[in-house]
């Protein structure tokens, strides 16, 4: 047989080509083992598998429509080669009439052949008599349930993935992450061939899920500004599934933290604050919740616990908690004023009726027992800031007592403290004084060792009582007397500019002291130290009058 008949024999019948087209529709490259293209049935096929295991790790959650379409782009460019290669000549079975050599060689040529360049074998002209092939049936139906079993089978996948996401969902929404963490590894292991839109939707919703584990574990650590935080994150997702629940479990954390702040029987002012700031809160951004819905009777509870807590302590410990709720406008972080408002009305209420009747039975209480500072504060608050109240007239008669009691008490310590400064000046007086007469009587003292002696002053007549020393100066110096006896002091005596004798002329500066009688002891000097002082011992007798008159000589 030549080389042509065997050509013929290899040539396919129009069918084939569309029947292979069909079958490789399926992805298990069919339609080029139908047309014995064995090479590129293989290399088709691995690349049908790498690009599955790349489905099937999860990259069609990102954007399943993409890959979607990548697949279907595949599957077309199988079935568009198949089509195109299967009108070429097919390899034969086994050897024909032809020689055995012919048909070898024959073979050889077509599996050497790279499967791209399948379409450029020669192709020799068929008899215009030949007839041509029927086309196979049985392969096109083949293809065409391999077909249907793979759009079908997409489909089951589509519907269980969506069925498992479902549930998921209906899990997540009912805070149970366990549960739907479950669904959610389903989704993502056996599903990813469905090409479904619930994948990214998966991924998407198990990141939030985990975001509402994390905060249950914040939770549980006791940190509530964290807390809050961890939940807020995830309550910032749009549409969380898990929003209700989350929103429930967040209002019960601020709810048991303002219980939190208000447990202690003496709660500070600004914990009050943060509790009723947070119970604010829960009214305005959680109201549809429990804690929310119970904002205001909560708030009642707080304020009579802490008053039958101060209470208990002691009567007038209470008046810190009714002040602070008698007050209104409280610069809150959380909460509007408005809100406040309505939630402590209430109790703002009963505080300002309590509030006068206890400052005043705490600042008799204070007043009795002689504390009046307190009583100042206590009913000095009930005057100034309920001055209509019944009971002010009875606070303000008390304040007027103490005023009075004050006024007469100031003046009382104004004498004293005009005595005490009398007597201290007095002191000091005398203290100045008796320094005096020290030094005096020590430079008495320093005279009578190394001064001239000097001798009894003359008696100049009677003075009809005390004793009177006149003494005079003629010289132009200034003259000191010290004297100690019954009396001790000094005097001086200024200088007679115009003295030039000795005490001859009349010429003199006199100066007269009356003194007690007794025994003195006298100095008289002068101010110029190269003037030796002079000293001596006078017996003074009472009613008489003494004159001397001193002079200096210069040698």
């Amino acid at each position: 047989m030549t080389a042509r008949s065997i050509t013929d024999r290899l040539k396919p019948g129009p069918g084939r080509r569309w029947n292979a087209a069909l079958l490789n529709l399926s992805g298990l490259s069919l339609g080029f083992f139908h047309l014995r293209r064995y090479q590129a049935g293989v290399w088709h096929l691995a690349a049908t598998a790498a690009l599955s295991a790349i489905f099937a790790a999860g990259a069609v959650a990102s954007n399943p429509g993409l890959w979607l379409g990548l697949a279907v782009l595949w599957l077309g460019w199988m079935a568009f080669y198949a089509w195109r290669i299967g009108g070429s000549p097919v390899p034969p079975q086994g050897p024909g009439s032809g020689s055995v050599k012919d048909v070898k060689r024959s073979l050889i040529d077509l599996i050497s052949k790279d499967p791209l360049d399948d379409d450029v074998l020669a192709r020799e002209e068929v008899p215009e008599a030949a007839a041509p092939a029927r086309p196979s049936w049985t392969m096109t139906a083949v293809g065409a349930v391999l077909l249907a079993a793979l759009v079908v089978g997409v489909l089951a996948l589509r519907g269980a993935a969506n069925d498992e996401f479902e549930a998921a969902l209906a899990a997540h929404e009912t805070g149970d992450c366990v549960a739907a963490e479950g669904h959610y590894d389903r989704i993502d292991l056996r599903y990813q061939l469905s090409f479904s839109g619930v994948l990214p939707l998966a991924a998407q919703d198990r990141e939030q899920c985990a975001v509402l584990v994390e905060a249950r574990q914040t939770a549980s650590e006791g940190e509530y500004r964290a807390t809050v935080e961890a939940y807020q994150a995830y309550l910032a997702f749009a549409d969380a599934p898990g929003e209700d629940i989350a929103r429930e479990e967040l209002a019960e954390v601020h709810r048991a933290e303002a219980a939190a702040l208000t447990e202690d029987p003496l709660t500070a002012a600004a914990d009050y604050t943060a509790a009723i700031g947070i119970h604010a809160l829960l009214a305005d951004e959680f109201g549809d919740t429990d804690a929310g819905l119970a904002a205001p009777e909560a708030v009642q509870a707080m304020y009579d616990d802490a008053v039958a807590s101060a209470t208990a302590v002691g009567k007038c410990e209470q008046i810190t908690v009714l002040h602070y709720f008698q007050r209104v406008g409280w610069s809150l972080e959380l909460g509007d004023d408005a809100t406040v408002a309505a939630l402590t009305a209430a109790a703002v209420e009963d505080a300002a009726a309590r509030l006068p009747g206890i400052l005043l039975d705490c600042g008799d209480d204070a007043y009795a027992r002689g504390d009046r500072t307190a009583t100042k504060v206590l009913l000095g608050q009930l005057v100034t800031t309920v001055p209509d109240d019944p009971n002010t007239p009875a606070a303000q008669a008390i304040l007027d007592d103490i005023a009075a009691q004050e006024a007469r008490e100031a003046e009382e310590e104004r004498q004293r403290q005009e005595e005490e400064a009398a007597e201290r000046e007095r002191e000091a007086e005398e203290a100045a004084e008796q320094a005096r007469i020290d030094e005096i009587r020590e430079e008495i003292a320093d005279a009578s060792s190394g001064g001239d002696n000097l001798a009894d002053p003359d008696p100049a007549g009677s003075t009809g009582g005390s004793m009177e020393l006149a003494i005079g100066n003629s010289s132009g110096y200034t003259l000191e007397i010290l004297y100690d006896g019954p009396e001790t002091g000094s005097f001086t005596i200024g200088g007679c500019d115009d003295c030039a004798g000795q005490c001859t002329d009349g010429w003199a500066v006199w100066e007269t002291v009356s003194l007690p009688a007794g025994e003195y002891e006298m100095v008289v000097k002068a101010t110029d130290e190269y003037v030796t002082p002079y000293y001596g011992v006078w017996d003074l007798d009472s009613g008489t009058a003494y004159e001397e008159c001193y002079y200096i000589e210069t040698y």
